[in-house]
């Protein structure tokens, strides 16, 4: 895996992200796509300009999608790491989000 380094801040979210990943059905997908169980939970980080440029090359070569049910929007799933923690990098396809 190419190392890229991404800078940004933690910011405390809406509380949503925890319970989209506890849907069975993301859960499936992810485990699926990425070949682990998710965490509960998630960790929101609001990107440096700089580092969302590189965010956009990243989603443009390495994407995979998170296809919900009727009702429930799409997310974009990229696979990553912390350290040596394997992670999931999942946007959401909502209007005006963070």
């Amino acid at each position: 895996m190419k190392r890229i380094e991404l800078i940004g801040r933690v910011f405390a979210g809406k509380g949503e992200g925890k319970k989209f990943i506890e849907l069975p059905w993301v859960g499936v997908q992810i485990n699926k796509k990425l070949g682990f169980k998710p965490y509960p939970g998630t960790l929101n980080l609001r990107l440096s300009r700089d580092s969302s440029k590189l965010t956009e090359l990243i989603i443009k070569n390495k994407i995979l999608k998170i296809c919900p049910p009727a009702g429930y929007c799409e997310g974009l799933l990229i696979k990553a790491m912390i350290e040596e923690l394997e992670i999931g990098v999942i946007v959401p396809q909502v209007d005006n989000y963070p």
